[in-house]
């Protein structure tokens, strides 16, 4: 059988690494060729395949700002006639918008990847409230008119479904990152190597708390630092944070003055120490925002611990409460410290959450399942 060819138009082609990943796994596994149309640089983590290539266009619209519109995608829809073009709607994004009508008069039939809902709070009143009822209408409109529309959670299936849009052309596609590497290098940890590094940091005998992401606000570590100034254990916790950026100095700064004993190891690239560290850890902390960080948090065996808000990323359904994480009230330091103190240095709930975590990836995270959901809206094959 030959393989599908995929067009991806995307604004953005330096999107973290994980979707390059995703992309490089799914045409090693699956009958199918794509092309990437961006009209942005080219990372030097960005790796092409014999399967996955890249491609940069020009984008007239980038003197409007966030606007994007290459009219190349079109041109190269006509004369290559990809069987599947694929896109990330997005009201700033023109070009992709506008293959919603432009391929119904071509033979590429087109795939929306979306999260199928507004996960996010925006202004529902005045002018900008406006705006958003306004770009809300448009993508709905241009999923509608998709031939598939690949969601990353079930709930944005459902609120498709309420849309109009038929079953058979939904198709949920966790969103996620390569967990078999993640889980690979999460099991040839040696322990001697985790001693190490825990000796190295003043670990040993202390419950650790792992944050690693982009140290920015949205993010609120400072929830758990406060709470943990009035721990009776403060003595025998710690903080590990991985990551840059504007909140670092302020946040190190609030574990020094608290009396929290911190770790800030900065960004970190090697899977392998990255690894260690995780596996040094006992609970993963991110009272903010928690995207696709819980998909790493769970593949190395760390419960997450964060706050009830509104506009998590669809991955927060993979996170069960009181089973492989907990949920706090939004700004309720009583319920962070209730759980410092009382439960986070019980071993016996930690490993069953930890063996829980582990069980969710495989279940509910793990890259074959969502490759598997990819190629069928494709309706590409197994590879033999």
């Amino acid at each position: 059988m030959s393989n599908k060819k995929v067009l991806f138009v995307s604004k953005d082609a330096h999107w973290q690494r994980y979707r390059n990943e995703v992309l490089g796994e799914l045409t090693k596994n699956y009958d199918c060729e794509v092309t990437v149309l961006t009209c942005s640089g080219i990372k030097d983590y960005i790796k092409e395949t014999s399967h996955l290539k890249y491609k940069v266009a020009t984008n007239i619209a980038s003197f409007l700002g966030v606007l994007s519109l290459f009219p190349y995608a079109f041109y190269y829809i006509l004369k290559y006639k990809p069987d599947t073009v694929l896109a990330l709607p997005n009201s700033s994004h023109i070009t992709e918008l506008l293959l919603s009508f432009f391929c119904k008069f071509t033979s590429s039939k087109l795939t929306y990847w979306t999260h199928g809902y507004d996960h996010c709070r925006r202004p529902a009143k005045g002018f900008r409230g406006l705006l958003n009822k306004i770009r809300v209408v448009i993508i709905e409109k241009c999923l509608i008119l998709a031939d598939t529309v690949i969601v990353f959670s079930p709930k944005g299936k459902q609120y498709l479904q309420q849309k109009g849009i038929v079953e058979e052309r939904l198709f949920v596609a966790p969103n996620t990152l390569n967990t078999n590497k993640l889980e690979s290098n999460y099991n040839s940890v040696v322990l001697d190597d985790v001693a190490a590094f825990k000796e190295e940091h003043e670990l040993i005998g202390r419950t650790v708390f792992l944050f690693s992401g982009r140290l920015r606000s949205g993010k609120r570590l400072e929830r758990f630092i406060e709470a943990a100034q009035h721990a009776n254990n403060l003595d025998k916790i710690a903080v590990v944070v991985i990551g840059d950026g504007e909140m670092r100095n302020d946040w190190s700064e609030l574990c020094k003055k608290v009396g929290l004993h911190s770790v800030f190891l900065g960004e970190v690239f090697d899977d392998k120490y990255l690894s260690i560290v995780f596996k040094s850890a006992d609970w993963f902390v991110m009272p903010g925002y928690v995207g696709l960080a819980i998909v790493h948090a769970f593949s190395h065996g760390l419960p997450i611990l964060t706050e009830n808000i509104s506009f998590h990323s669809p991955e927060i359904y993979y996170l069960e409460n009181t089973i492989n994480g907990y949920i706090f009230e939004e700004g309720n330091g009583q319920e962070w410290l209730s759980f410092i103190e009382c439960i986070s240095c019980d071993s016996k709930v930690q490993n069953e959450m930890s063996s829980n975590s582990l069980k969710t990836v495989q279940e509910k995270a793990s890259i074959e399942i969502q490759l598997a959901a990819i190629a069928n809206a494709f309706g590409a094959s197994k590879r033999v």
